[in-house]
């Protein structure tokens, strides 16, 4: 903890993923903002809780005035970890380029199945939800599957 910082609660911050194809959103405004600390505290918060990108970004405002650095180290991270466009886009591109999934790992079957969760979220929060629908789409996402899997999507489609 910093000196001369009181601290009632920990603020809960949603790291940024750290593979180069997603970066998650900052969760910060229902967390940060609306707890009674100010800008100062909050920026220490931000600064502790980010990793990679967002930190880097974060790090580079904390030397400012608590209160000029901590507004523009929010905007800063809005602009460029909070547009649904790119999250959308990136979770697209996310599942088009998955692996296939092995017979032996159900493990990265079940990650499949998040991703794709996470993907009509995004998608569906601007809109856009049809660009999975796309056939070329389909088809990618389906090969991705077992091949047992994707002979039961044959059948279930051409019935």
């Amino acid at each position: 903890m910093a000196p001369g910082i009181a601290v009632a609660a920990t603020p809960q911050v949603t790291q940024p993923d750290a593979a180069p194809q997603v970066i998650q959103p900052i969760v910060v405004p229902d967390n940060v903002s609306a707890t009674p600390l100010n800008n100062a505290e909050n920026i220490y918060y931000l600064e502790q809780f980010t990793s990679g990108k967002a930190n880097r970004i974060v790090s580079g405002f904390a030397h400012l005035d608590a209160d000029v650095g901590y507004p523009a180290a929010m905007k800063e991270l809005r602009a460029r970890f909070g547009d649904p466009e790119v999250i959308a886009n990136a979770y697209v591109k996310k599942v088009l380029s998955w692996p296939q999934v092995r017979a032996d790992d159900p493990h990265a079957l079940d990650e499949l199945s998040i991703l794709l969760i996470e993907c009509e979220t995004a998608t569906q929060s601007i809109g856009r939800f049809g660009v999975l629908e796309f056939a070329e789409n389909l088809k990618i996402i389906i090969s991705k599957l077992l091949y047992s899997l994707q002979e039961r999507w044959e059948l279930w489609f051409s019935t």
